[in-house]
């Protein structure tokens, strides 16, 4: 390479090389940064199991994403009505089903939903199945008074709200209450 450029233009023709392949190198590792955080997002969606004659029934949450979704609020509402305290001790007693047989789990600030983990919101158990009344009245609950919105975030900080309504089997949406 010697002898075709001074020595000083073949400094300024290797800068100029390397300062341009920063400027290729750079938007790609952005565009793979990006690329790699959608891939490492939560994504929560709802289950229900509503036939009384098959167990466990109820409504389940799982995080079909790629990341843990952390949760940042819970919101319930039994026919419309928003359960103000968040309680799901409260969502029973507004739905009148026994509480005996109604099985539940709370969802807290700051509790993560690892990457598949499926949590249990609302369900009766097979040992539940002796009162077939209050099973068909549970199943009706579940598919046409309950409605549920959650806010979680993912690990880098985006937040993101998932909803899930009855009405959600008839039009196929996630719309949120309210």
């Amino acid at each position: 390479m010697s002898g075709w450029l001074p020595g000083w233009a073949q400094w300024l023709v290797l800068t100029v090389v390397l300062v341009s392949g920063d400027a290729v190198a750079l938007p790609t590792w952005d565009g793979h940064a990006r690329s790699t955080k959608y891939f490492q997002q939560p994504t929560l969606v709802f289950d229900t199991e509503d036939d009384p004659d098959e167990y466990p029934m109820g409504l389940m949450v799982e995080n079909e994403g790629g990341g843990p979704a952390i949760i940042k609020t819970v919101t319930y509402y039994v026919r419309k009505e928003e359960i103000t305290d968040g309680n799901p001790v409260s969502v029973i007693n507004a739905s009148k089903l026994d509480a005996k047989q109604t099985n539940f789990h709370e969802l807290k600030r700051g509790e993560v939903l690892g990457v598949g983990e499926q949590i249990w919101l609302f369900w009766r158990r097979e040992n539940d199945k002796a009162d077939a009344e209050e099973a068909a009245r549970f199943a009706s609950f579940i598919d046409d008074d309950l409605e549920v919105k959650i806010q979680y975030q993912s690990s880098s900080g985006d937040t993101f709200t998932m909803c899930r309504t009855p009405d959600d089997f008839d039009r196929g949406s996630i719309g949120c209450p309210r």
